[in-house]
């Protein structure tokens, strides 16, 4: 799969605040450009969030028409399974959860962006995750 270029591979913790006017602004562009991704955990994560299985059925519809599906191939397992070593290097093993490094081994081997409002990210771009982008400031959100 080539992907194209500039994708943003958008995590739960910026998806999850869209309501707030600086994350939905900034979202709805990418949307618009057609540069979202996601991935299988980041779309449990939103799954996760639905009242029933109604809703659960259109968030499902919504980010499947909405987003680049960014497959978890098994380079992208010995991606993740390499950047937690490099994590637990650093004595960072504990720090980032198991979603954030997969999410960060996706974007990493699609050559994606992370857009996310979490230090894990940090941590694992100093490790040789992917590039990321905070969607605002830190501490600047609920």
């Amino acid at each position: 799969m080539i992907p194209p270029a500039g994708l943003y591979l958008i995590d739960t913790s910026a998806w999850g605040r869209l309501r707030q006017p600086v994350v939905g602004k900034r979202i709805a562009a990418i949307l618009e450009e057609g540069l979202a991704a996601t991935c299988v955990p980041l779309d449990l994560e939103d799954g996760r969030s639905a009242r029933d299985f109604r809703d659960a059925m259109a968030v499902r519809a919504r980010r499947a028409e909405l987003m680049v599906d960014l497959p978890i191939t098994s380079a992208v397992a010995t991606r993740a399974r390499d950047l937690q070593l490099a994590l637990t290097s650093r004595g960072h093993h504990r720090a980032a959860s198991p979603v954030d490094v997969l999410v960060a081994a996706a974007a990493a081997e699609y050559s994606a962006t992370v857009l996310h409002y979490d230090r894990d990210f940090d941590l694992l771009a100093e490790v040789g995750g992917p590039r990321s982008e905070w969607i605002a400031p830190p501490g600047t959100l609920a």
